[in-house]
């Protein structure tokens, strides 16, 4: 079906008619002064916000610090370290009751 100049006319119109309605309302229905009344409230200091900053900062280094660490490790140290973590696994089960 192909539409006529006529009905893409019509169309367009009530497209617009549409369109409008949104504004008309807003136009009766608001205040016609939208500017903020009085003086700007303080919300208080902004170091809280860069202490966030700050500390989420320091955390990344610290973990960028322990990979670069743990990266250096021989097989030595790693089968070391394998070897203490299931000691204290089988000491804790032991102590617990074990399952």
């Amino acid at each position: 079906m192909t539409m006529t100049s006529y009905d893409r006319r019509s169309a367009s119109a009530a497209l617009r008619a549409g369109a409008a309605a949104p504004l008309l309302f807003a136009l009766v229905l608001l205040p016609t002064e939208l500017a903020a009344q009085g003086q700007p409230v303080s919300t208080g200091m902004h170091i809280p916000v860069y202490l966030w900053f700050l500390g989420a900062g320091i955390l990344g280094l610290v973990i960028a610090y322990g990979i670069m660490r743990n990266r250096n490790r021989t097989g030595s140290q790693k089968a070391a370290t394998e070897q203490a973590t299931k000691n204290l696994y089988r000491e804790e089960d032991r102590k617990s009751g074990g399952a």
